[in-house]
């Protein structure tokens, strides 16, 4: 904060109704400088800001919008620990996503919401089932993490392969 004032006076500044501190200086511009502090979500902030002379003078009132911006989430990992199966198996997926905001994840494999971690701090994760598998080949799975501000991380992209399993012998009959 920045302030003038034609009288021989030291300044006091104020924000938001906080006192910041006393400039001394007896001419010239007067300032004050403070921390506004970590901003866990996105938001629109407003600061009023005003200056008193030690005569008890106080300036006009001064505000300032400060806008917070969201920062989409960070798919940290998306882990399949069977890369590859045979037929009939199942596969297990884990996400992990970290978000700098305050926010829960929601969780997507193939654009299909697979989970939902509520915890507005550290590593959210989430455990889906990939599905059973039938048919021999390679299956692709695209990972995805979604903030609560609907901001999507980054993509990773995960492969199974499932192989064939030779046929058995049930039974056999009379002719």
């Amino acid at each position: 904060l920045f302030s003038t004032q034609p009288g021989d006076n030291s300044i006091a500044f104020f924000l938001n109704g906080r006192n910041l501190g006393t400039d001394f200086r007896r001419s010239g511009v007067r300032s004050a400088n403070t921390d506004l502090g970590f901003f866990a979500d996105n938001g629109t902030y407003n600061y009023t800001a005003y200056a008193r002379d030690e005569t008890g003078r106080f300036s006009q009132p001064v505000t300032r919008t400060l806008q917070v911006l969201n920062v989409a989430p960070t798919l940290t990992g998306f882990k399949i620990p069977k890369r590859t199966i045979y037929q009939g198996q199942r596969a297990f997926g884990r996400l992990f996503a970290t978000d700098p905001g305050a926010d829960s994840q929601t969780f997507f494999v193939n654009d299909n919401q697979v989970g939902f971690d509520p915890q507005t701090t550290g590593t959210r994760k989430a455990r889906t089932v990939l599905g059973r598998f039938t048919d021999v080949g390679w299956y692709s799975f695209t990972g995805l993490a979604q903030d609560k501000d609907g901001a999507d991380s980054n993509p990773l992209t995960r492969y199974i392969r499932v192989l064939n399993v030779a046929p058995h012998i049930t039974r056999l009959t009379h002719d």
